[in-house]
């Protein structure tokens, strides 16, 4: 994965202070096999405490709180997944406005390992690494491929999803659910943005109102680059507009109100937003600058 796209996780990756949104009482059970272990995040020796547990099986979960992480034991910086979520819910409750009641999340070692468990979504996009499925965060985590990174940027990705669907009870918008998930997980890739720029030069961009909803399993990769880096700009054009609480609250009101609705509450409809974020998009967003972190 592109150094770029993860900027905006950088603060769980620096070397001066590894250490960030985990403190020094958090500490978590392992539980594998029948045998849990108690022990501080910090100190989790997963090689070390698989070989106590020896069996073919390395499926376990880390309880910690409010949060259930259910995986491969082997190879997982466990660390790292917790500082993801602990940066993600510290995100949501300081500038959204909303806590994280229950966090349970799945980290499947494939994508056939995600379709066994049942999810039909799965089964036809061939494209997908991590869903939300309504009650739990389901994510392909590839440890042996040298993108290791790719799954904090996942978690973070899911774990807004979740936050959206508490927020709005299921029905904030696809453009909106999905371009917060990317604004506030990663930069957008090089691939995104040069699928958006052309489809600008060439007026070919997508009409948000074909992404209230989710894009269809058998989308096409390009169409699927566009949609998400458009609601990607969606996004970030109306956290720099309203500020982020103001965007929690009008998630809020999209619980409560049809689109059409929240929309005028905020002096816009789909041409004026279309006018409005491909301006800031162009003249300040992040097809003018590599973005801010």
């Amino acid at each position: 994965m592109e150094p770029y796209v993860l900027e905006k996780l950088k603060s769980i990756f620096r070397e001066e202070n590894p250490s960030s949104y985990i403190g020094e009482d958090d500490n978590a059970n392992l539980s594998m096999g029948g045998v849990t272990v108690h022990c501080h995040i910090k100190d989790f020796d997963v090689e070390q405490v698989f070989q106590v547990m020896s069996g073919e099986d390395d499926t376990g979960w880390i309880t910690k709180g409010n949060i259930t992480v259910r995986c491969h034991i082997k190879g997982l910086d466990v660390a790292q997944v917790f500082r993801t979520i602990c940066r993600t819910q510290h995100i949501l409750s300081n500038r959204y406005q909303h806590v994280l009641e229950n966090v349970d999340i799945f980290l499947h070692d494939s994508l056939e390992e995600l379709r066994q468990v049942g999810h039909d979504y799965s089964k036809h996009a061939d494209w997908i690494a991590g869903i939300f499925d309504g009650r739990q965060v389901h994510i392909v985590s590839t440890r042996d491929d040298g993108r290791q990174n790719g799954l904090y940027v996942l978690l973070t990705h899911e774990l807004i999803h979740l936050a959206v669907c508490e927020m709005s009870g299921g029905k904030c918008p696809y453009w909106l659910d999905e371009g917060l998930a990317v604004h506030l997980s990663q930069n957008l890739p090089e691939a995104y943005r040069n699928t958006l720029q052309m489809a600008l030069l060439t007026d070919s961009i997508l009409p948000l109102e074909v992404l209230e909803t989710p894009l269809p399993p058998r989308t096409r990769a390009r169409e699927r680059l566009l949609a998400y880096g458009q609601v990607a700009a969606v996004a970030a054009y109306l956290v720099n507009r309203y500020g982020e609480q103001e965007i929690g609250s009008m998630i809020r009101l999209f619980g409560q109100d049809s689109i059409t609705n929240v929309m005028a509450h905020y002096e816009l409809n789909y041409t004026l937003l279309k006018q409005k974020w491909k301006r800031y998009l162009t003249t300040g967003g992040v097809l003018a600058r590599k973005g801010r972190v």
